[in-house]
Parts: C-alpha cells; sequence; structure tokens
C-alpha cells in the first residue's frame, strides 16, 4: 500500500457487484429520472439486479464489495488517492456512481471521504484542480442543489432538485419532460411488491407498450 501511494498512482473504485445494496433500498430503481431515462431492456437488467440482491447469492456479492472497498480504504489511509468510477455503461449509468459512493461509506469511508473521490479527488487526476471538483473563485459554475446533506447520509447526494452548468440553472423535472413525451413514463416503476416485501418484475400492457415504443424509437 504505501509503493503504491508513494507513487501518487490513483485506484479507481468500479464496485461491479454493489448490486447487494437494492437490497438496503429501492430509491434509485423508483426515482423518476431512472424510470423515464432507462430504455426498457435497461430496466428490465435493473430489476434483475434487484431480484439477485433477494436471492441466495447475495452474501457472495456483499463479501465481494466488502473486500473491494476495504482495498479502497487501505489506500486512502496510507496517503493514496481513491477516485470514484463505474464502468458505465457495463454498470447502470447514473445509478452506479451513487451505489459505488453508498458502498464506500457502507464498508468504511465517511460520507465526506466518499464524495471527496467523485470530486476534488477525480479533478486533480484529470489536471482540472481549481476548475473541477470544488467551490471557489475561477472554478467552473457547475454545482448541484441536493434536497439533503450528503456529508452525513450519502444516500442524500442522489436527492437533486437543481443543477447549474456553467451558470446556467436548471430544474431537474425540465431536464426529464423531454425523455418523457418520448418515452412515456414508467409511473408504476416497473415492478410490484408482495405481501412479503419481494420486489416482482410486472407483465402486462404496461411493459408490452414500453416494448413497443422503444423498437418504434429505435
Amino acid at each position: 500500500m504505501s509503493l503504491l501511494a508513494e507513487s501518487h498512482m490513483w485506484v479507481s473504485s468500479t464496485l461491479l457487484f454493489a448490486n447487494e445494496l437494492f437490497r438496503d433500498s429501492l430509491d434509485l430503481v423508483e426515482d423518476e429520472r431512472t424510470r423515464v431515462m432507462f430504455p426498457s431492456w435497461e430496466y428490465a437488467r435493473l430489476l434483475d439486479k434487484v431480484e439477485e440482491a433477494e436471492g441466495p447469492h447475495n452474501d457472495l456479492n456483499e463479501a465481494w464489495t466488502e473486500g473491494d472497498v476495504d482495498l479502497l480504504l487501505r489506500v486512502h489511509q496510507a496517503g493514496g488517492t481513491v477516485v470514484a468510477g463505474t464502468d458505465a455503461p457495463l454498470d447502470d449509468v447514473g445509478i452506479s456512481i451513487h451505489q459505488n459512493l453508498r458502498a464506500m461509506v457502507k464498508y468504511g469511508f465517511s460520507p465526506v471521504e466518499a464524495l471527496q473521490t467523485a470530486t476534488v479527488n477525480a479533478a486533480r487526476c484529470l489536471g482540472a484542480e481549481g476548475l473541477l471538483g470544488g467551490v471557489l473563485p475561477g472554478a467552473r459554475a457547475d454545482l448541484l442543489v441536493i434536497d439533503g446533506d450528503p456529508l452525513s447520509d450519502i444516500n442524500d447526494a442522489a436527492r437533486i432538485e437543481k443543477l447549474m452548468v456553467d451558470g446556467h440553472v436548471h430544474e431537474v423535472s425540465e431536464l426529464v419532460e423531454p425523455f418523457r413525451e418520448v418515452s412515456g413514463s414508467r409511473d408504476d416503476a416497473g415492478f410490484t411488491r408482495t405481501p412479503t416485501g419481494r420486489t416482482e418484475k410486472r407483465e402486462g400492457t404496461d411493459a408490452v407498450e414500453h416494448d413497443r415504443i422503444d423498437r418504434e424509437i429505435c
């Protein structure tokens, strides 16, 4: 670890097996942005991951993720640089970055340390320190307005209400609207909960209609 830290190399999180976190919360699956913007086949794959999180292989995934985070934590504690990364689209676009942050916090990082891997650390590794990854004079005016406090609850990092890009403010609903008009919203979120709490994919008119729309778009 000391050799890696002293080399000034950086390590990406890339926690591809963090699907067990869906057992803790389905907020990212139920999020309107996910329901509206994911193509039906990607959303179906996401629901498969939710089902897997409730299955017999979940313990293996959890152990795998915990071991990966332990490695990242030891690099961080030795003075090395950890950067949030996902390998998307091999992993779920948009969702996976939050799963990475949540897994890091669950297995040892503080919320602040996890957020730094996706902000100041990432900017430094891109050679853009002072321009990206921070709120300071001379930096780009790219900001997120969060409903919550991700410094104490990392799950709040996904609760984005507004964002600023190059000084221009956008509402999340404004950005999602064009996609809703094209593909229709999955207001039913595409799944149901049984009395035991199990998540099940729903087969029916809505699912067929989304598939038809996706084929027409493609």
